[in-house]
């Protein structure tokens, strides 16, 4: 009555709750806030009485965590067993789809984990496939446990699955791949060297047909490429499959991964390669990398191979006024006379006016710009530019 006389509606809403529960709904908060907080705070003896006394050991707070949940997360083997004996269910759920197996996996609970697996926890409980019991389906869902353990960088726990079995080949909706892939995206490598010690496939791919190598190269994950290459995964895999996925050294290029690129150099990785669009590491590296562009010629990479417009690296300079490395290629031999599908060598590029196709008729019109400002400075580099460009075929 006098939270009725006082006007504060959320306490009698929540006394009409309890007078409809029984008062049931406010015994389960606070018996999970009381388990938890025993758990947390190691006070081993305050969770046995309360146990004892019939809490209930599957009371789950506003995130759908249960005491075991937590027990797990802080690797608390007391506890988790005191809550085992007291039929805390082991598949449950929380609101992001992981059971407390999935937990301790994330956090290398290892004493948690022993116990939850001798307690029938399976080491392929999924949430969504029948598995795991009890709601969730959040940012677990789908995922093995093995997967967790490589996004996490888990190796306990990744080592403890692979020792009960867990199936380093279960491909994860959300994971869009498998154990090794996830590992090489997030760098995990002694993950990735623990999968492929239990003889994982090193040729799967992702959703997008990127191999474990061609990922390790786009995310820069050195120590996997490494790992790799030493369990001879191919420095090639996939060349093009399916016309989706660039070749490894071609990633690495584009996402200028120079380590991972100098490593598939020394695997001897085909410097021709090309993808979809034809494509080469050198097409690519003229636009984006001098360093790398010169590490592929001096590397004996094809100067002359052309895309699938026929341009060569030397015309792709040319449009792009990377005048520097046009340099590089005259000076490995490039074949200034080569013509693309328009019927263009690089010359003709190099002395078109266009705005649209020529970087020299760029620079004239920015040129014309600066004198208009009375920037002269500015216009004196430009044309010294300007210059440099024409100066590669006159050499």
């Amino acid at each position: 009555m006098a939270a009725v006389a006082s006007g504060n509606i959320a306490e009698v809403q929540r006394l009409l709750k309890l007078m409809r529960t029984g008062g049931s709904a406010e015994r389960d908060s606070g018996a999970q806030r009381n388990l938890a907080e025993a758990v947390k705070e190691g006070q081993f003896q305050q969770l046995a009485q309360m146990l004892e006394s019939k809490a209930d050991a599957n009371a789950t707070d506003d995130d759908g965590m249960t005491a075991l949940h937590f027990a797990s997360a802080y690797d608390q083997l007391q506890p988790a067993k005191l809550l085992i004996e007291a039929k805390a269910k082991l598949n449950i759920c929380n609101h992001d789809g992981a059971t407390p197996f999935m937990v301790a996996v994330q956090y290398s609970s290892t004493a948690c984990l022993q116990l939850l697996l001798a307690s029938k926890a399976s080491v392929e409980s999924r949430v969504g496939n029948g598995h795991a019991g009890g709601g969730g389906g959040g940012s677990f869902n789908d995922d093995s446990p093995l997967i967790i353990a490589a996004r996490s960088d888990a190796i306990s726990s990744a080592t403890l699955l692979l020792r009960h079995k867990a199936d380093p080949s279960y491909r994860g909706k959300k994971a869009k791949g498998t154990a090794l892939l996830v590992a090489c995206a997030n760098n995990s490598s002694q993950v990735c060297s623990a999968i492929l010690e239990a003889k994982a496939d090193l040729n799967v791919t992702d959703d997008q047909g990127d191999s474990a190598v061609a990922i390790a190269a786009r995310m820069e994950a050195v120590e996997c490429m490494k790992t790799l290459l030493s369990h001879k995964a191919s420095p090639d895999y996939p060349a093009n499959i399916n016309g989706s996925s660039d070749p490894p050294v071609l990633v690495a290029v584009t996402h200028q991964s120079k380590r991972c690129f100098d490593l598939l150099i020394a695997a001897r990785a085909d410097l021709n390669a090309q993808n979809k669009k034809g494509d080469t590491p050198l097409t690519v590296a003229c636009l984006s990398s001098q360093p790398l562009a010169r590490r592929l010629i001096e590397a004996k990479a094809d100067v002359n191979k052309a895309n699938s417009d026929g341009d060569t690296p030397l015309m792709l300079c040319m449009m792009y006024n990377a005048h520097d490395t046009a340099k590089l290629l005259v000076e490995a031999k490039a074949d200034v006379n080569l013509k693309n599908n328009a019927g263009q060598t690089a010359s003709d590029i190099s002395s078109q006016v266009s705005l649209t196709n020529s970087s020299q008729g760029d620079l004239l019109v920015k040129v014309r710009e600066a004198h208009a400002r009375g920037d002269l400075d500015e216009a004196k580099e430009l044309m010294k530019n300007w210059k440099e460009m024409r100066g590669v075929f006159e050499s």
